[in-house]
Parts: structure tokens; C-alpha cells; sequence
């Protein structure tokens, strides 16, 4: 129900030229914080959850991280 894709698969059978940048941002985590993190996600929306739990994983954070992942059906 996007707009991207529909409109990306449409146009397919002209030549589509995609122009990707770098990811931009930071995944932070508060080290003297102890309240678990909530993470809600859907599709695509799940890699900025797995990208947060790595980050936790690599600082060592005791911190428990729910992920709800939900899809449409």
C-alpha cells in the first residue's frame, strides 16, 4: 500500500535510474538508562530494530529490547 514500489513495478519497462545515498543517522543507546527499549515495526521498518540490537550487543547493554513486528495478514 506504499507509493515507491507500485510506482517502481508500473514503470518497469522503462529504464529507472535509482540514486542511493548513505545511510545517515545514529542508533543510540542511553548506557545509564536501565527501562527496557520498545521497538514497533512493520515490512522494512524491522531493519532499524536489528540494526538497534546489534548496537546493543556491541556495547554490551544489559538493557532488554521488545521487538513487535506486525504485518497486515
Amino acid at each position: 500500500m506504499g507509493l515507491f514500489s507500485p510506482w517502481m513495478f508500473a514503470n518497469d519497462k522503462d529504464p529507472i535510474l535509482l540514486r542511493v545515498s548513505q545511510p545517515k543517522g545514529d542508533f543510540t543507546i542511553d548506557e545509564k538508562e536501565t527501562t527496557p527499549i520498545l521497538c514497533f515495526v512493520a515490512g522494512t521498518g524491522l531493519t532499524p530494530a536489528v540494526a538497534f540490537t546489534r548496537k546493543k550487543l556491541e556495547i554490551d547493554s544489559k538493557r532488554i529490547i521488545h521487538i513487535d513486528y506486525s504485518i497486515h495478514s
